[in-house]
């Protein structure tokens, strides 16, 4: 699995949009969906990489175990994510 701080990283590079820097709202609103939709695809990255290093890809409970460590993590990152994951995964196993 890549390093949890790789996907911290790549999301703090993902700048959040100024009301300032638009002309108008709607293309603020339109910035605001981009940001949305890269940090979000990140995510489906880490998700993945999570599922193949703990061997659960083909396991029907992975979907739902991801929900559970991210409901429980995400507030404090990618770190808190993996390590609920991780104490988790031999439930599905």
């Amino acid at each position: 699995m890549k390093r949890i701080q790789y996907y911290e990283d790549r999301c703090a590079a993902i700048t959040r949009p100024s009301p300032g820097n638009h002309d108008d709202q709607s293309s603020y609103r339109e910035a605001l969906n981009s940001r949305r939709l890269a940090i979000g695809a990140v995510a489906i990255e880490f998700k993945n990489d999570l599922f193949a290093t703990h061997g659960v890809q083909n396991n029907p409970k992975r979907e739902e175990l991801f929900r559970l460590a991210w409901e429980y993590g995400h507030s404090a990152g990618y770190y808190d994510v993996d390590a609920y994951f991780g104490e988790m995964v031999a439930l599905v196993k």
